[in-house]
């Protein structure tokens, strides 16, 4: 797996290595979407927005303590990481 971040940004690329018999699916080989949102507190009003606007849930949880996360799909069935 490699992260590829822009110099000066808090964007990351990360790319993963996959077996040759893996296949693009709907998303074109795509794992997911991943947005930081500004303040993780919006993270509710996020989820509600997406779901308002025909994706849905998929799970929430914590990447560690204090660090909240919301995978969702959009209304394409892209998977989107909040």
């Amino acid at each position: 797996m490699v992260f590829l971040r822009t110099p000066g940004a808090a964007d990351t690329v990360t790319l993963r290595r996959s077996d040759s018999s893996d296949r693009p699916g709907d998303g074109g080989g795509i794992g997911h979407f991943g947005f930081r949102l500004a303040d993780e507190e919006d993270l509710d009003r996020a989820v509600e927005e997406v779901e308002r606007a025909g994706g849905q849930l998929i799970r929430r949880g914590e990447h560690a303590d204090g660090q909240p996360f919301a995978y969702v799909t959009d209304p394409d069935g892209y998977v989107i990481e909040l």
